[in-house]
């Protein structure tokens, strides 16, 4: 049977690839007082964007941190927002662009237990985004006045299995990396084979026709931003760089439908939207779905190319 639930200390110390949500509570309780920008997203983003590099590219210079984790869903910008010293002048929240299309905004129990057990307590800002969602799902996580819940053994199994697989797949996955560094998080660093490449993509990409937005994502994004407003803190979305060879298994249909929203974001919603979905090439990934070394350089010096021409017209 697996349902006996694991302890809450021995989740913490257990070496997952949820271990970087307590790193990055404990770096965000003890941030230092010039952070002004901070970067979110999944492993796209953590192996993409270099803050360190980013930092210095921006004009004015400023402290800047990566915090994306592997896996990190839409639902975990409402956690990073809300957590962010006031110091923080811009959260920088990077979706590919089916992250702007998928219907809802959730997140596995599981997974939203490492916050609370890692010290996360919602304000009251943060409870009113979720309750004000269509669904209740993640409003009725985040309302438990003492999240008295244990991460049942089937659970802990999976986390653990999911790294496992992950680290046997990917030889140069740096687990340490990904874990504790707040710069460059990057956890894949060597190209995958041609073959390798070739078989990741006939799995991980299937042929697109249309765009469709998600109406749940543009409220919760909409009432991220709003908190944001209120503490004096901008968001920044950016669509981030897609592989070539996803590109080309996507209609043209998609594009310009994806055009379109992203046109409606900025002029009817004034959202601050930069897209870099197709700036990257082939050479530029170290996978399917990762940018790496020079791909990440270029990533990282566009960004703050963009972020620093928003900075002057704002």
């Amino acid at each position: 049977m697996f349902a006996i639930g694991v302890t809450p200390m021995l989740i913490l110390h257990m070496p997952t690839e949820l271990s970087r949500t307590t790193e990055t509570i404990r770096a965000l309780r003890g941030a230092p007082g010039q952070l002004a920008l901070v970067v979110t997203g999944d492993s796209v983003m953590m192996n993409g964007v270099n803050a360190k590099l980013l930092g210095e590219e921006l004009r004015p210079p400023c402290e800047a941190w990566n915090l994306g984790s592997v896996g990190q869903g839409i639902a975990e910008t409402l956690f990073i927002a809300d957590m962010l010293p006031r110091s923080v002048r811009t959260l920088v929240v990077g979706l590919l662009p089916e992250g702007l299309s998928e219907p809802t905004v959730t997140i596995p129990e599981d997974r939203y237990l490492f916050y609370r057990l890692s010290g996360y307590q919602p304000s009251a800002e943060a409870l009113d985004v979720a309750r004000r969602l269509p669904t209740q799902t993640l409003y009725d996580m985040m309302s438990e006045r003492q999240w008295l819940a244990t991460l049942s053994g089937r659970g802990m199994i999976r986390i653990s299995a999911d790294l496992t697989i992950r680290s046997r797949l990917r030889r140069d996955l740096d687990i340490e990396r990904a874990r504790t560094d707040l710069y460059f998080p990057a956890p894949y660093r060597k190209r995958i084979s041609e073959a390798a490449l070739a078989h990741a993509v006939s799995l991980v990409y299937k042929p697109q026709d249309s765009f469709k937005p998600s109406p749940q994502r543009l409220q919760f994004l909409l009432l991220v931003r709003e908190m944001l407003v209120r503490r004096g803190q901008r968001l920044i979305i950016v669509v981030m760089p897609q592989h070539p060879r996803a590109i080309a298994m996507t209609s043209a249909a998609y594009y310009a439908q994806l055009s379109q929203y992203e046109k409606r974001l900025r002029d009817q919603y004034q959202f601050d939207l930069i897209d870099f979905h197709g700036q990257l090439g082939e050479l530029d990934f170290v996978d399917q779905i990762h940018p790496g070394g020079t791909g990440s350089e270029r990533l990282t010096r566009m960004l703050g190319a963009s972020l620093t021409a928003q900075r002057a017209s704002s």
